[in-house]
């Protein structure tokens, strides 16, 4: 069996993203990230809400330690990484953007995630394996799609709207629902997408060169 090729000469670098997403983590905690989104969601359960990112944060190891291991084959697992943090710095400024306020999480978005995003970015950009007209079309793609679903929602939804504008809902409260929903649109369109287009490289590169011993 023929060793990989090597895409990353420094692919432990990309440990680096565990150790800021447990920063992440403790600025949302430390600086009423609990109090912030039960004022969104009622009644927001702060202890499934830690479960739910600590098993993240598994994955998130499994899936830089597998691009550590193998940059070739686990590529996507980076890749994946990278454009998660990204797109939860976008929801994090859009927040604070928005609605006008301090969004737990914000300050190490903005400073630490999106730098990051962008060096890794830029170093496959380096090794050929991307280019930035495709990595803006893909955004281009994304944001037209979610805008356009968006439109349509609040178009159907204005008696709904009318209705929590009349029982005490602020523009503000009414603009966040939708930006929240946008944002959970684009985090499970990104997940399935980098899902299906893993499974599709992975089936394409055994039709082509069959599974070596």
């Amino acid at each position: 069996m023929t060793d990989a090729p090597i895409v990353d000469e420094k692919s432990a670098a990309i440990f680096i993203v565990c150790l800021f997403y447990a920063v992440h983590m403790v600025e949302e905690f430390s600086f009423g990230f609990v109090e912030w989104a039960d004022r969104y969601f009622g009644r927001f359960d702060w202890k499934q809400n830690l479960l739910g990112n600590s098993i993240f944060f598994v994955f998130v190891v499994a899936a830089c330690w597998g691009y550590y291991e193998n940059q070739t084959r686990y590529l996507w697992a980076g890749m994946s990484v990278i454009m998660w943090i990204l797109a939860n710095s976008f929801i994090h400024i859009s927040c604070t953007a928005l609605g006008r306020e301090y969004s737990p999480g914000v300050v190490t978005a903005t400073f630490i995630y999106i730098p990051c995003g962008i060096y890794f970015l830029d170093k496959w950009n380096g090794s050929g394996l991307l280019n930035w007209s495709n990595i803006i079309l893909s955004f281009l793609v994304c944001v037209v799609g979610i805008v356009n679903a968006q439109l349509m929602a609040v178009t159907e939804r204005f008696r709904e709207i009318g209705t929590m504008k009349c029982l005490g809902a602020l523009d503000r409260f009414v603009l966040r629902l939708f930006l929240l929903e946008a944002g959970m649109q684009g985090l499970a369109g990104s997940a399935v997408g980098a899902l299906l287009g893993g499974a599709f490289a992975l089936i394409a590169a055994l039709l082509r060169f069959g599974v070596r011993g």
